[in-house]
């Protein structure tokens, strides 16, 4: 009688679970969980570094609005150092359903999450943050429209830094209110970091 083959389950690049650390603080090496789809990246621990000796002195009881938050890792970082509050923007149902949970997870009381399209939910916000993360997916032309719709909303609080990673081949003519204060360029993303002055 022949063998039965054993069936193998498939799984997707879209129900993939990994996850990433967070660097420093109060949740210093915590793992978070991170939901694997199209279009999420969640930064490396390499660039997580950059980003927060650049903002060194910055996330201390800052107000911080994390765009296009995927596991939610540049927020909760900086609720790690200090920040005062975060709002969280995720639009992937999974995503977001993950960050809930890592959220949860840190027992992280300051934070405020919203589903949906951040461009959109923009308009429900009413408040300006001293601090913003703009890393969207890449090849999708967000980083314009996030800037102008943080613009038309009056979300980016005077000298408040943006924080925007995006793909290298990508050129964009920045609003003049934005002053570049570092950079850095891989072969796979430039993350910049802007001054915001009215």
């Amino acid at each position: 009688m022949p063998s039965k083959a054993k069936k193998t389950k498939k799984t997707s690049n879209q129900s993939r679970i990994g996850n990433v650390r967070i660097i420093s603080g109060k949740y210093r090496s915590r793992k978070l969980d991170v939901f694997n789809a199209d279009g999420l990246r969640p930064s490396t621990d390499r660039i997580r570094e950059t980003i927060f000796n650049w903002l060194m002195h910055d996330t201390l009881n800052a107000s911080v609005l994390d765009m296009f938050a995927g596991s939610g890792i540049l927020g909760l970082e900086s609720i790690s150092r200090g920040a005062k509050d975060v709002t969280f923007i995720e639009l992937n149902t999974s995503a977001f359903d993950v960050l809930k949970s890592n959220i949860t997870k840190l027992q992280v009381e300051q934070a405020l999450v919203k589903r949906g399209d951040a461009l959109s939910i923009c308009g429900d916000l009413h408040k300006p943050f001293s601090l913003i993360f703009i890393d969207p997916p890449f090849r999708h032309g967000l980083v314009l429209n996030a800037l102008n719709s943080l613009l038309t909303n009056n979300l980016i609080a005077d000298n408040a830094l943006v924080y925007i990673e995006h793909e290298p081949e990508l050129n964009i003519d920045y609003p003049p209110q934005l002053t570049l204060k570092k950079e850095l360029r891989t072969g796979g993303l430039i993350a910049s970091l802007f001054q915001y002055n009215y």
